[in-house]
């Protein structure tokens, strides 16, 4: 059995990766507050129904590998304790969990989508806010935070909404096209797909402030205590100060190759390349080391434990590795086209973006 104590999020924290709704975002009450700074104020938001029962803390702890996986004559591994926890979503595009919940966004592509919340051990869906194209997410002390933008791509807004339901609130506004978001208590962060910097304002609001620049269409967002990780498609993974300064890079993919899903812990980043690698590297920069390859087409997300890489692949593979390398334990396979990932001390959550078709919140319990 495989056993941890340290939580690191996937896509959330990155939270995450469109591979079938992009564009920005358009939310629809005047009646949300709005700091433009010198840029003009569109309108944001729509409040939904309070919602009850949230969960103000960030997940940590230990969990357990799953147990008595199943194999159908299809060759599909469908395991015990893996449940569906939400479905029928149009176009899920980032997911964060935290002790009691777990939070997507539905990108509204077409139609209308929405932040929402469900229990991680199952029970109703609540709508925290809508709009449509909705992107990144997060989860900070009691509140989500979310990337919101227009249909044109021109502009966007990050968005909260306290976890026990309220008014969304608009913290800053930025020209552009904002999409992958994380969070902490040093403040909100975000890329801008168009203009290539890495963003920042603080959790109360107010302008936003340039971290860093970069090229090479950077996606997905991972934070430590000090630093701010993305990945450039071009240059790798990339990291610059919190607080502002150089971006440097940390590794390359090897062979290079363009480079998609990223998470961090204290010692290490980790990603996924394109066509088939799991990797890591040392924060402090360094050679890249394959951790596995990928049996599928196309590795995405990415999370890890105290013990475990995770990660998703598009031909619908969920699966894990040892930190450091080892044996390849494939946790589910047959998923509608797997995109976010996230583990807890309970198990290992994902998003079924569907391609085509509903996707779904998916839970797989650790024994």
């Amino acid at each position: 059995m495989l056993r941890s104590s340290l939580v690191c999020l996937g896509m959330l924290a990155t939270v995450s990766s469109p591979s079938k709704c992009g564009g920005g975002i358009v939310l629809t009450d005047p009646a949300v507050a709005h700091d433009a700074g010198a840029s003009p104020a569109p309108t944001w938001g729509s409040a939904a129904p309070a919602p009850t029962g949230g969960s103000t803390a960030v997940d940590a702890g230990a969990f357990v590998a799953p147990a008595d996986a199943s194999t159908s004559s299809g060759g599909v591994v469908t395991p015990a304790g893996l449940v569906t926890l939400a479905d029928g979503q149009t176009c899920p595009w980032g997911m964060a969990i935290d002790d009691e919940n777990v939070y997507w966004t539905d990108c509204g592509d077409p139609g209308e989508g929405a932040v929402l919340q469900v229990p991680k051990a199952g029970g109703a869906v609540i709508t925290l806010a809508t709009g449509s194209h909705l992107s990144g997410i997060g989860v900070y002390d009691g509140n989500v935070y979310w990337v919101a933008g227009t249909v044109d791509v021109t502009s966007g807004a990050i968005m909260s909404v306290p976890v026990g339901g309220g008014t969304p609130v608009s913290l800053a506004y930025q020209s552009g096209e904002p999409s992958h978001l994380a969070v902490d208590g040093t403040g909100v962060y975000w890329l801008d797909d168009t203009q290539a910097p890495v963003m920042k304002v603080p959790l109360a609001g107010g302008s936003p402030v340039t971290v860093a620049t970069g090229e090479g269409g950077p996606s997905f967002l991972a934070l430590d205590a000090t630093s701010v990780y993305w990945v450039s498609m071009t240059q790798g993974v990339m990291k610059a100060p919190k607080g502002g300064g150089a971006a440097t890079l940390v590794a390359k993919s090897n062979p290079p190759s363009p480079t998609a899903g990223l998470a961090v812990d204290a010692w290490n980043v980790y990603w996924a390349s394109i066509p088939s690698n799991i990797e890591q590297a040392p924060i402090s920069g360094g050679a890249a080391v394959l951790l596995a390859s990928d049996p599928g087409f196309a590795p995405g997300a990415v999370a890890v434990d105290a013990t475990g890489v995770y990660w998703v692949d598009v031909e619908g593979y969920v699966l894990q590795v040892p930190i450091g390398g080892g044996a390849v334990t494939t946790l589910a396979t047959g998923q509608s086209n797997p995109e976010g990932i996230a583990v807890d001390e309970t198990g290992v959550y994902w998003m079924n973006n569907g391609n085509g078709s509903p996707g779904s919140i998916m839970r797989l319990a650790f024994q």
